[in-house]
């Protein structure tokens, strides 16, 4: 049987809802350093994910549903866990979307950087520099379609035209959908002085039309300075050339995603 991060996490059927002290608070992870990496086969049984689940610091989890604010945050009836671990050359994310039913899964797109919101999907978000107006985007879908971009000026200006080199693999079983993503430093920018980066993290149901999120941001999910921190990555290995296609031009992308 496949082994999952989190093999005990109960899907609940009931709508929790967040406190408002904690809807105020920074949501952090701290990414594990580790010599193992996982090997990207879309399977979170390697070693590393292991030591990853029994530190709750290096988890993104508790995603609520998109869109309110306050006291008025609601956890997701499909919960989402990212584990984030890191080498001197790597960033690694472990992905489990969970659900009730992954017979409702929808995932049809195959072509690179086309909208991955139609389909279930998971994007991540990051401010690299920590500046709340940039970040890099990295999106997934269960059949491993991959888009990725940049989003500028608190997300008034996208592009979907810059073309990062990184590696990512899906699996899917009874529970929901999986991923394992390596993102290689060498194709950020980012500063070696500083090792606090914004992070923030969406997953789209596509059956229930619903959009869940780490770091709640309200309507606009390309709000960057409402991200929370991805901290502590103090082994990162200065950074070679970039490893990206460099054509770029600015388009545009409605921040509803309806």
């Amino acid at each position: 049987m496949k082994k999952t991060l989190v093999t005990s996490t109960v899907i609940s059927f009931a709508v929790v809802v967040l406190n408002a002290h904690a809807a105020d608070e920074t949501k952090t992870v701290k990414p594990f350093f580790t010599d193992l990496p996982p090997e990207i086969d879309g399977v979170l049984d390697d070693a590393v994910w292991y030591e990853v689940e029994a530190r709750d610091e290096s988890v993104a989890s508790g995603f609520t549903y998109r869109g309110y604010v306050g006291d008025e945050l609601y956890y997701a009836l499909e919960p989402t866990d990212i584990a984030v671990a890191y080498d001197r050359d790597n960033l690694y994310l472990g992905v489990s979307c969970y659900m009730t039913n992954s017979d409702d899964l929808v995932s049809r797109i195959l072509i690179r950087d086309a909208p991955l919101w139609y389909d279930d999907s998971i994007e991540i978000f990051i401010d690299t520099f920590y500046d709340h107006k940039s970040a890099y985007y990295f999106s997934l879908n269960p059949s491993n379609t991959q888009m990725d971009g940049v989003i500028t000026e608190e997300g008034e200006v996208e592009s979907r035209n810059w073309d990062g080199i990184w590696y990512s693999a899906t699996s899917i079983d009874r529970y929901g959908w999986y991923a394992e993503i390596k993102i290689p430093f060498r194709i950020l920018r980012f500063s070696m002085k500083r090792d606090v980066w914004g992070l923030n993290i969406v997953r789209f149901h596509t059956k229930t039309q619903d959009q869940t999120i780490w770091s709640p941001v309200g309507e606009n999910l390309l709000r960057v300075s409402e991200y929370g921190e991805l901290t502590g990555m103090s082994h990162i290995s200065k950074r070679p050339t970039l490893d990206v296609l460099p054509y770029f031009s600015a388009d545009y992308r409605s921040i509803a995603k309806e």
